[in-house]
């Protein structure tokens, strides 16, 4: 049993949580709670405390080790956490993109929980993939956002939006505030949507991109939408149609 919290596997656990560069250089990320252990084929290490629901893990676990609930409260990144988390391999970064696939990309997100729920609704309606940049897709606020749905669907990383969104053969398609063409009568296909930045929308850069813009037209005084919310809106519009 673990029951000190200067443990080094317990600091590499919270590196692990804290740290894009380390999850990448370890090619592991941490998944806590039983709903996200769920979605792991195999778990290199299983943390657990005595009363969580540990057991069902275990045949999936090639280690496993118990701690103590305080050693647990330093590992967890939840407010209540239930006593059980896992190291898993990072799902591969670079699948590839299908080129008859509906793909959301998104642009300097800053908001993790925006992801997160974006890519829930990207795998609810089965779109091909989202792609990413900034953004580390597999941070726990992400996670937890998607309720596991970002392990779901593919996930393609790059390091220069523009550069890999313009390589790609699909029609580019950008989401702006205002006078695009009304989202609800656009003739989808196999496009890439671009969604932009919380505050700032797509880059001029971006929208010189796209051979389509759309806009989601409001009657309210509301000046724009919450990225995930804009994004539920286009994958609908992308997908109603099959």
């Amino acid at each position: 049993m673990i029951t000190s919290r200067d443990n080094a596997q317990v600091k590499n656990v919270c590196k692990l949580r804290e740290e894009k560069s380390e999850r990448r250089k370890q090619n592991l990320m941490v998944l806590e709670g039983e709903r996200l252990l769920l979605e792991a084929a195999s778990i290199k290490y299983l943390y657990y405390t005595v009363g969580s629901n540990y057991q069902r893990f275990l045949p999936l676990a090639q280690n496993a080790q118990e701690v103590t609930p305080e050693v647990f409260k330093k590992m967890s990144d939840t407010v209540s956490p239930q006593g059980v988390l896992g190291l898993v391999e990072l799902p591969d970064l670079s699948p590839e993109v299908d080129p008859c696939g509906k793909y959301l990309a998104f642009e300097n997100l800053q908001d993790p929980s925006n992801l997160g729920a974006a890519a829930r609704t990207a795998e609810a309606f089965s779109l091909s993939g989202i792609i990413v940049c900034g953004t580390d897709p597999y941070s726990p606020k992400v996670l937890r956002a998607s309720m596991g749905a970002i392990l779901r669907i593919p996930v393609i990383e790059c390091d220069d939006f523009l550069e890999f969104v313009a390589k790609l053969p699909h029609r580019k398609v950008g989401t702006v505030c205002r006078d695009g063409e009304d989202i609800r009568s656009f003739d989808f296909s196999n496009d890439i949507v671009l969604i932009g930045n919380e505050g700032n929308g797509l880059t001029k850069q971006a929208q010189d991109l796209c051979e389509r813009l759309v806009t989601i037209n409001m009657s309210g005084k509301a000046e724009s939408l919450n990225a995930s919310v804009a994004s539920a809106i286009a994958v609908w519009e992308m997908t109603k149609n099959g």
